[in-house]
């Protein structure tokens, strides 16, 4: 069994709610199924969202990273080829704007201005606005194409962290710190 937890706002009223999305690994004839659910932890009830077959959380790969907005929508990453919204007990599964094949969403951080991105693991980062969606690659200064994690700093400044350092987007302009060649992980 495998958890994740995501915080978010819940409307109205707005208060912190915790949620949890949970897969649990069930043995089939042609290999591992996951049957995951979304759960919220409230002092007043425990309620399971189940996220089931047809296109939702279940397709998905498996479930990465989760994040609420301010609205009191509810993102998940883990999905091949896109990332899950859950909202007004809805769930529904966007596509990621890559269409390189196989490629999965790893990460979602939405930020403070009301753009969701989301981390990829072969297509970079994508900041997904009202209007458009732009990719950041190691083209235009990722500093790698897969992403697993993202972060606000309290200046506004978005942070994601790759297979290859860490790059900070701010004000339009890429910053990206690397390891020195020859570092062990630590």
């Amino acid at each position: 069994t495998s958890v994740q937890f995501g915080l978010g706002a819940e409307a109205p009223p707005r208060h912190q709610v915790l949620w949890i999305l949970v897969a649990e690994w069930i043995p089939k004839v042609n290999g591992p199924h996951p049957r995951k659910w979304l759960a919220r932890l409230d002092p007043a009830r425990w309620p399971e969202a189940p996220i089931t077959e047809g296109g939702s959380v279940a397709s998905a790969s498996f479930g990465h990273s989760i994040a609420g907005d301010a609205e009191g929508t509810l993102w998940v990453a883990g999905g091949r080829g896109g990332v899950c919204r859950y909202r007004k007990g809805e769930v529904e599964f966007l596509p990621l704007l890559s269409r390189i094949d196989g490629d999965a969403s790893l990460a979602v951080f939405p930020d403070r201005e009301g753009n969701l991105w989301v981390g990829t693991d072969k297509g970079g980062l994508e900041r997904w606005t009202p209007r458009a969606v732009f990719t950041y690659t190691t083209q235009n200064g990722l500093a790698h194409d897969n992403v697993w994690s993202i972060w606000e700093g309290r200046d506004g400044g978005v942070w994601a962290g790759t297979d290859g350092g860490v790059t900070e987007f701010k004000n339009g302009k890429a910053r990206t710190l690397k390891r020195p060649e020859g570092s062990v992980h630590t």
